[in-house]
């Protein structure tokens, strides 16, 4: 069952509103501070609907990233293997070039 961005967000708020209060309430247990408390927990519910927003345009951007790029390829298929093929064979050069020089320096040392 696949979430939705607005159930990962709400998800995620409420982890931290949960925290929060926790928190509070270990604070308020350990030195009773009942302003302070409520204070802390509405600056921080303030923080985690801001972190809720952010993260929901982070989601909603990455979605439309990924369907740009399903666009893209269904458009230009070929394209999108030459490019794919061609990133493949350039970080297979770069890892195999490291390679080498592994085998090149343990030869040399006698290892």
């Amino acid at each position: 069952m696949e979430t939705t961005i607005d159930e990962r967000a709400r998800d995620a708020a409420a982890a931290v509103r949960d925290a929060a209060v926790a928190a509070c309430r270990r604070v308020a247990a350990a030195a009773p501070l009942p302003v302070l408390c409520e204070d802390t927990v509405e600056n921080l519910t303030d923080l985690a609907d801001r972190a809720t927003r952010k993260m929901r345009r982070g989601f909603e951007a990455v979605d439309e990233r990924r369907l740009e790029a399903a666009h893209c390829i269904k458009r230009h298929p070929f394209t999108a293997v030459g490019v794919t093929l061609a990133f493949g064979l350039a970080i297979g050069t770069v890892i195999g070039g490291f390679q080498m020089k592994r085998r090149f320096i343990a030869l040399h040392r006698g290892d």
